[in-house]
């Protein structure tokens, strides 16, 4: 099923708590059978609360909902992955635009699916969020783990958020030409982030991350984070860097392996494994020791005020 035209979708108090304007036929199981495509243009307008579910597009078991056109949303939902054991995709294309506004989503998922492996969910086009509450991708579910990709633009504005994981486990994937203009927002400590042959600069709202990974990319992190960051697991690969800005302390738990370029003010490895050959600029550099360390200090550290290590009793080699 195609839209070249234009729909409407109206909700809320006084137009009713469900509505939806394109939708698969819903047929669980481990194959797409059938596919919505959205060529046009398809208005939506919602109320901005959770309570009501007026969508633009809904992926349901079985189907692919696929935007090659325009979505645009007032206080309400854009394309949305929805319940069911199923397998779903949900894809925003490269020819396909998403406006917000209103504390709408642009793509939302919040479900307990059966099965984590069973969703797709991707933007390669533009998605712009603008206001308070406003959300161009949003990821909130506490029973799944799957990967966002992105190859295109997100932007926010005016309080608007560009990504935000409510909760759950999920990776976000940073591919290519993929360019996240505005705040990252992850309220789950089990959320990673990777980038994959991609340059950008955004700001992250962070307090813990699983795990931050870089593949031949160069990514900046701005804002401040005056209760620091905490990171599972850094892995900066020889043809990368990062770079963080901003007001915030970073402390890595398990790992950190560095063969690129890391640039932060105030960084600590917590009695993990500290392996570095590549470059390090701080201001302060504090290692706590570990018996099970066999990391290597080397290459070249760079500390402006100073260097602590930790040691502990024994060898640690």
């Amino acid at each position: 099923m195609t839209n070249e035209g234009a729909i409407w979708v109206v909700g809320g108090p006084n137009y009713g708590l469900r509505a939806e304007g394109m939708g698969g036929q819903y047929l669980e199981g481990d194959t797409i059978v059938n596919t919505v495509i959205n060529k046009g243009t398809i208005y939506v307008l919602g109320n901005g609360d959770k309570t009501t579910q007026i969508k633009a597009m809904g992926s349901n078991p079985g189907a692919r909902a696929e935007n090659q056109g325009e979505i645009v949303v007032d206080g309400g939902y854009g394309i949305v992955v929805n319940s069911g054991s199923g397998i779903h995709e949900a894809v925003n294309s490269e020819a396909g635009t998403i406006r917000v506004t209103n504390g709408g989503y642009g793509m939302y998922f919040d479900k307990d699916l059966a099965s984590s492996s069973w969703v797709t969910m991707s933007n390669a086009g533009e998605i712009y969020a603008n206001g308070e509450n406003s959300h161009g991708v949003y990821l909130g579910s506490d029973k799944n783990n799957f990967t966002f990709h992105n190859t295109g633009l997100i932007e926010s504005a005016d309080g608007a958020n560009a990504i935000t994981v409510g909760s759950g486990t999920f990776t976000i994937s940073l591919e290519d030409e993929s360019n996240i203009n505005g705040k990252v927002v992850a309220n789950s400590s089990t959320t990673t982030i990777k980038a994959v042959n991609n340059e950008d600069a955004f700001t992250l709202d962070a307090a813990k991350l699983a795990a931050l990974e870089l593949t031949n990319s160069s990514l900046t992190l701005e804002g401040d984070q005056t209760t620091g960051t905490t990171i599972g697991a850094l892995s900066i690969d020889k043809d990368s860097g990062l770079v963080i800005n901003g007001n915030r302390d970073i402390l890595v738990e398990t790992n950190l392996t560095n063969t690129g370029s890391i640039s932060v003010n105030h960084l600590s490895v917590d009695g993990g494994l500290f392996n570095n050959q590549g470059i390090i600029n701080v201001q302060t550099l504090d290692l706590y020791g570990n018996a099970n360390d066999k990391g290597e200090i080397a290459r070249q550290i760079n500390a402006s005020e100073k260097i602590t290590y930790r040691g502990i009793d024994g060898n640690l080699l």
